[in-house]
């Protein structure tokens, strides 16, 4: 246990250390920072090993041949890089909090964290205070020092340099916090760039007249619906009181544009997994409670869409769009993910692995069958002509929402093979993720064709 503990401080002080790498981006190109992440992963794949590297290995990496989190570092690095060409400050900071929150947690963490966070008793308030100070105070320095070089951002320095990388890393620090075993390597940095962005376009100062005239109304009808919902048995208690709330939020900040969105997914959701319920029942694979969904998964599906309503309702006039399009999308890959799901358990003959490409039974995790992926594309293009209707988003946005859809959920199905099945991710951390991946995937589409 000791050479386990002093294992881990190494491969921490080792991450922390490759961090100051980040005050480089002020003075690389696009394709010298490329160049420097790929040479990384190439150094860690390859060249660390045979230097000693195995020692800061933990013990299922020895196991497995290859450290997970440590070649996913350069990975990530390098994705936020291409992303991010044009804002190297997100990546620089990004960077940083990954660098020096993250390493600094588990630093203190491990030293002096004696008094255990309650929604997870293998971190400690001590390591989280620790993520928050110093990944902050790197993030803020980052994003300045790196701003200087590559652009600064469209607003006053205490909001670029202070309050925006303060706020990305309090939420980064509490993602990290939530007791799932996917690598924070990978999902804080997709999720705190991607919320750095969006403060980062924001109408400053904001603007709640929308809000004040739709929170009414949004409640009234939000209260109806998820009523009717749960009179009908297809929500429980905590699905109903967190449907309402999600409600709330969508028609608040878009309006009932935002609602019908959200509604649809529900319905179309809801009808699938009635459908053929005592068949898919028989076959162990049906939903539990008669289909009812709770709390966790309307978390799980619509916590993303909530999250981009608001940041759409205050986002600059020229990037309302993309926003949009990206809320839309999100909501298109939940339905999508539902309806392969449950028709593809009810009707679907033959199923294939998309790992061998062979034949599986149906309802195996991350196979998928051709009737399952039928209905998930109808669904998502569904999603995507109502959002058009009602003007949400434009003719080009339905193909891109469908293709955005499309791909997180392919994403969504390997994440199962390689997580889930394995018992390194539950359920509702891989509904989240495909639907943050489709939110992203359609606003970078969006921003760099529209």
């Amino acid at each position: 246990m000791v050479i386990e503990k002093k294992s881990e401080i190494k491969r921490k002080i080792v991450h922390m250390s490759v961090a100051l790498f980040s005050f480089l981006l002020r003075y690389l190109s696009l394709p010298a920072a490329l160049i420097c992440a790929t040479i990384a992963f190439i150094h860690n794949a390859f060249i660390l090993p045979r230097i000693g590297g195995r020692k800061i290995y933990r013990k299922e990496e020895i196991q497995k041949g290859y450290p997970l989190g440590i070649l996913l570092y350069p990975i990530t690095v390098f994705i936020l890089i291409l992303i991010y060409r044009n804002h190297f400050y997100i990546a620089a900071a990004i960077w940083a909090i990954m660098g020096f929150g993250d390493g600094s947690a588990a630093l203190i963490g491990s030293i002096y964290g004696k008094h255990k966070l309650p929604w997870n008793r293998e971190k400690s308030y001590e390591g989280s205070l620790s993520y928050i100070i110093f990944g902050s105070a790197g993030a803020c320095l980052l994003c300045w020092w790196t701003s200087l070089g590559k652009g600064a951002p469209l607003y006053p320095d205490y909001y670029n340099f202070i309050i925006v990388p303060i706020v990305v890393t309090v939420f980064s620090a509490l993602l990290e916090s939530y007791p799932t075993k996917l690598d924070d390597n990978f999902t804080i940095p997709i999720i705190g760039s991607f919320l750095m962005y969006s403060l980062y376009h924001l109408s400053i100062p904001l603007d709640y007249s929308i809000f004040k005239s739709n929170i009414l109304p949004a409640l009234i009808i939000s209260i109806i619906f998820g009523s009717v919902a749960l009179i009908l048995k297809t929500v429980d208690i905590w699905g109903y009181v967190a449907g309402v709330i999600v409600g709330i939020i969508n028609y608040s900040f878009i309006g009932l544009e935002g609602f019908l969105i959200l509604a649809a997914f529900f319905i179309l959701g809801s009808v699938a997994t009635k459908l053929g319920y005592k068949e898919k029942k028989q076959k162990g694979l049906a939903e539990k409670k008669g289909g009812a969904r709770s709390w966790t998964n309307a978390i799980s599906k619509c916590s993303v869409g909530s999250i981009i309503a608001i940041i759409a309702s205050f986002s600059l006039p020229e990037y309302k769009l993309f926003f949009l399009t990206a809320f839309v999308a999100s909501y298109a890959a939940a339905t999508a993910d539902t309806l392969s799901s449950e028709i593809g358990q009810w009707k679907g003959k033959i199923a294939y692995s998309l790992i061998s490409f062979k034949k599986v039974p149906p309802g195996t995790e991350g196979a998928i069958s051709l009737q399952g992926s039928l209905a998930g594309i109808i669904g998502a293009i569904i999603i995507g002509l109502m959002a058009y209707y009602i003007n949400l988003i434009n003719l080009f946005g339905i193909l891109i929402i469908t293709i955005a859809a499309i791909i997180s959920n392919i994403f969504e199905s390997y994440m199962g093979i390689f997580f889930e099945s394995k018992g390194l991710a539950d359920k509702e951390s891989i509904n989240f993720l495909n639907t943050l991946s489709a939110a992203v995937i359609a606003y970078v589409i969006s921003i760099y064709i529209y």
